[in-house]
């Protein structure tokens, strides 16, 4: 064998291997996911009107005709800990249209909720949810997440730790996804029913 050859045949390898990588990958977050709510054209997300960590109500239909991150973690748990960082860093640098709520569930008492968000530096709004919110939500653990399109259509779920690169493709890809639906401007806000 040539040495062209030879590098074609490396390179093709290589290719095999990072596609093989991205099957198996792809299949993991798939199985993970494959109990939450389904995604897609039809599917709404359930109504979430909850009381705040102040005491005050929130509702999600508050935020009608806004991209939603809706992040449920528990206040015990290390890895939402370690993600809760990235929600920050996605409301920095991601759209300033896009809506972030945070759902605390398992908890203890408020005290513990609030440790957690000081701890973790969470300045987002912050919801109690409940046993009930959790099973209309279909939350298989911590940290669980769902991005919603302007329409409240589940586009993307997933739980486990949430990188800020992933966050940020995941709501700019639930708001490209939502514009194909409502016309080419309703990623600036001038049209799509706004």
């Amino acid at each position: 064998m040539s040495g062209p050859q030879r590098t074609r045949r490396r390179w093709l390898l290589v290719v095999l291997e990072i596609a093989l990588v991205v099957v198996i990958t792809y299949s993991i977050f798939a199985w993970r996911s494959r109990d939450m709510l389904a995604t897609g054209n039809e599917q709404q997300a359930p109504a979430l009107d909850l009381p705040r960590l102040d005491g005050s109500s929130f509702s999600l239909a508050a935020h009608a005709g806004r991209p939603v991150l809706v992040y449920f973690f528990a206040p015990w748990c290390r890895v939402c800990a370690l993600s809760a960082p990235n929600l920050e860093r996605v409301a920095r640098f991601g759209s300033d249209d896009l809506a972030i709520v945070t759902v605390a569930l398992d908890w203890r008492d408020t005290d513990e909720v609030r440790q957690f968000v000081d701890e973790a530096g969470l300045s987002r709004e912050l919801v109690l949810g409940n046993a009930s919110t959790a099973a209309q939500w279909q939350v298989p653990g911590y940290p669980s997440y769902y991005v919603l399109d302007r329409a409240h259509r589940i586009r993307f779920r997933d739980f486990g730790y949430s990188t800020t690169p992933g966050l940020l493709f995941r709501t700019w890809a639930a708001a490209r996804n939502d514009s194909r639906d409502k016309g080419p401007l309703a990623l600036t806000g001038r049209a799509g029913g706004r």
